[in-house]
């Protein structure tokens, strides 16, 4: 597909040829999981305004969850 992508002279057709090819290396994108990290999670009524991260709610990667942390009452 490389190559006939490589010599198509029709600058649609050789899109639609790239845009196929990318679509098969998403669809077929082996990977390795290395690792399950360790998270415990435990929750209270008496904080609020922790800053949830993608990595979770308390990562080392980001002090902002604890720094805004604050408790209620």
């Amino acid at each position: 597909m490389y190559k006939a992508q490589g010599a198509e002279a029709d600058p649609l057709k050789r899109l639609q040829d790239v845009y196929e090819m990318q679509d098969m290396v998403y669809e077929q994108m082996p990977y390795i999981l290395l690792d399950y990290e360790d998270n415990r999670v435990a929750w209270s009524s008496k904080w609020t305004d922790f800053v949830e991260s993608p990595r979770g709610e308390l990562t080392f990667l980001s002090r902002q969850s604890l720094l805004g942390a604050r408790r209620t009452g």
